[in-house]
This record gives C-alpha cells, structure tokens and sequence, in this order.
C-alpha cells in the first residue's frame, strides 16, 4: 500500500516538474521569439461541428457531430444486445442454474462440522467474556 501511494507521489510530482518545465519553456519562447500569435502549451478550442486540441503547438482536429452520431449508434446497439440477452430464456435458465448450485454450496458449507465447530468456539469465546466480566 505505502509502495502504492509512493509511487503515485512520485508520479505526481515529475508531472508536476514536467508541466512547469513546458510553461516555463513555452513563456521563454513567446518572450525571446515574438510569434505573431503567442504559443500555448495546451487549449481547446470548439466550433460549431469541430473540437480542436493543440497540445504545444501540435494540434489536432475532431468531428464533434460524426463522434456523437457513432456513440448514439453504438448506444443503440448496446441497448438492443442487452435486451436480447436479457430476455433470452437460456441466459436466464443459466443465471438460475448458477445461483441454485452456489446457494447449494453455500448451505452445505454452513452446515458443515468445521463450521459448526467455529460457531461453538465463538460461543464458548463470549460466554466465558460474559461471565468474567459479570464476576468483576
């Protein structure tokens, strides 16, 4: 967990040093070089039907109405699939079947000697802190 968090630090602050390297750089430059339009390191610009990205310099463009016509199609796809699984009565027979046979199991494990035995233990456990703590 430490290792986890440590590294996720770690990354944090070399984005961190990166991004204000790339500032500091850009800034130096539209200083020193003087474009007729000023470099910037990242910006979005939307217009009517177009998104475009520029990330220092580099831009690309994006059709914002030919992405959204595909996700509404495969939004509409994803629904019809879903309902033909859903209402298939082999998918349902099986969903059935997996349930039955995991709360068999179930039952038979909590019906078990081990089980059982754990219970006890537990009980004895309790009563005896039950009745040390009545005495004092």
């Amino acid at each position: 967990m430490l290792r986890c968090l440590a590294i996720i630090i770690t990354l944090g602050v070399f984005l961190t040093v990166v991004s204000l390297g790339v500032n500091l750089s850009v800034a130096r430059f539209n200083q020193t070089v003087l474009p007729p339009e000023p470099i910037k390191p990242f910006y979005i610009k939307e217009q009517s039907d177009r998104l475009q990205i520029a990330l220092v310099g580099e831009t690309i463009e994006v059709n914002k109405k030919a992405i959204e016509n595909k996700l509404v199609t495969y939004l509409e796809i994803g629904r019809q699939q879903w309902t033909a699984v859903k209402d298939n009565p082999y998918f349902i027979h099986q969903v059935a079947s997996i349930f039955s046979h995991a709360r068999q199991k179930w039952d038979l494990w909590l019906n078990s000697d081990q089980v059982k035995a754990v219970n006890g233990w537990i009980k004895e456990q309790l009563d005896s802190y039950q009745s040390d703590s009545h005495k004092s």
